[in-house]
């Protein structure tokens, strides 16, 4: 999408997750037409998603310093690689699922439909979705 694509380009530098906090924390403290309650679970959120970003963060570094000795040694066990690439995967699949739900969860902070809901029951109204 070329909106998205000119977003990014006018983005300025994020240069480490601290970068993204301190912006996080000013969007939420200035942005218009929000009430103090949203601008709490807000600011709670970001900083609970925080942590658990953090610690999946910690992990997969261990992780791939974990890797990079197996892949090194002279006793290399592809068996053993093998399980710290899936594990490093579901990490990252995790950090994803995180990071997707929160978008959800802020939507619904701020009186949103999840846009999934709202396609479904988009679809439901015009008689294309069976529910049996």
């Amino acid at each position: 999408n070329k909106h998205i694509d000119r977003e990014m380009s006018e983005e300025t530098e994020i240069r480490s997750r601290n970068d993204l906090r301190t912006e996080t924390a000013e969007l939420i403290r200035t942005a218009p037409g929000l009430s103090d309650q949203q601008r709490t679970k807000l600011t709670e959120l970001a900083e609970t998603t925080r942590v658990q970003l953090d610690e999946i963060q910690k992990q997969t570094l261990q992780l791939r310093s974990v890797l990079i000795k197996n892949v090194i040694t002279v006793d290399y066990k592809e068996d053993e690689v093998a399980v710290i690439k899936q594990r490093i995967k579901d990490f990252e699949n995790k950090r994803l699922t995180i990071t997707f739900d929160v978008v959800d969860r802020a939507n619904r902070i701020l009186g949103r439909q999840v846009i999934a809901n709202r396609q479904i029951m988009d679809h439901l109204s015009q008689g294309r979705v069976s529910l049996y």
